[in-house]
C-alpha cells in the first residue's frame, strides 16, 4: 500500500495544481465572479453522482470469494473509476478547446498522472490474481476519459460562451474528487508521510510542465 498511496498522492497535486492554475484561474480572468457558477455546478455534479450510484473507493481491499461476490466488486470499481475519470476528460477536452497550449498542458499532466492512478486501481486485482480484471478496468478507466473529452468540443461549436465556465466546472469536479476521495485513501493505511511528499512531487512536475511548455 505504500506505494499506492504514495501514487495517489502524486496524482493528487497534479490534479489539484491542474484545477486551481489551469482551469479556474484562466476561468476567472475571462468571465470573472461567473466563474463560480461552473465551479459550484461542477462540484454538485460530481456530489450528486457519489451519492446516486453506488460505488467503492478507488483503492480499497478487494475481497473476491464468489462470482456474486466478483461481479459486485467490479460494477462498484468501475463506477469509482467512471466517477473519478470524467471531470478529468472535461479538463481534457475544455483546455484544448480553448487553447491549443493549455491544452497540451493540461493534457500531459492528467496523462502522466494517469499512469499511478491506473496503477493504484489495478493492483488490488492483480494482487487475487485477477489479471484480466485489472486490464478490464485500465482500459475503462481510459475510455471513460477520452468520452468526456470529447463533450466539450462539441459545447463549445454550439455555444463557445460555455467554454470558461467548462474550465470551472471541470475544475470544481477535480478539486471534489481530490478532496472526496484521492486524499482521504492515502492516508487510510498508515503512510501519510509518502503521500504528502507524492502529492508535492505531482505539484512540482504540474509546475514543471507549465514553465516548459507555454
Amino acid at each position: 500500500m505504500r506505494l499506492v498511496d504514495t501514487s495517489l498522492g502524486f496524482s493528487a497535486g497534479v490534479m489539484l495544481y491542474v484545477a486551481f492554475v489551469e482551469l479556474l484561474k484562466p476561468s476567472a480572468d475571462t468571465v470573472g465572479p461567473h466563474f463560480l457558477a461552473g465551479f459550484l455546478l461542477g462540484v454538485l455534479a460530481v456530489h450528486a453522482v457519489d451519492r446516486l450510484i453506488p460505488h467503492d473507493h478507488m483503492v480499497g481491499e478487494v475481497i473476491l470469494d464468489g462470482f456474486g461476490s466478483r461481479v459486485r466488486v467490479s460494477l462498484l470499481l468501475a463506477m469509482a473509476v467512471v466517477i473519478h475519470n470524467f471531470p478529468e476528460g472535461l479538463a481534457i477536452g475544455s483546455a484544448t478547446t480553448v487553447e491549443r497550449s493549455l491544452g497540451i498542458r493540461v493534457t500531459l499532466a492528467i496523462g502522466i498522472q494517469d499512469i499511478p492512478e491506473g496503477l493504484a486501481v489495478a493492483l488490488p486485482f492483480i494482487a487475487v490474481g485477477r489479471r484480466g480484471l485489472a486490464l478490464l478496468f485500465a482500459v475503462a478507466s481510459g475510455l471513460s476519459e477520452a468520452a468526456m473529452a470529447l463533450l466539450p468540443p462539441l459545447l463549445g461549436g454550439l455555444a463557445p460562451q460555455l467554454l470558461p465556465h467548462l474550465l470551472s466546472l471541470s475544475a470544481g469536479a477535480m478539486i471534489y474528487v481530490v478532496s472526496h476521495e484521492v486524499i482521504p485513501e492515502t492516508h487510510n493505511h498508515g503512510y501519510e508521510r509518502e503521500a504528502t511528499v507524492g502529492l508535492l512531487a505531482g505539484v512540482v512536475l504540474a509546475l514543471l510542465l507549465e514553465t516548459l511548455i507555454t
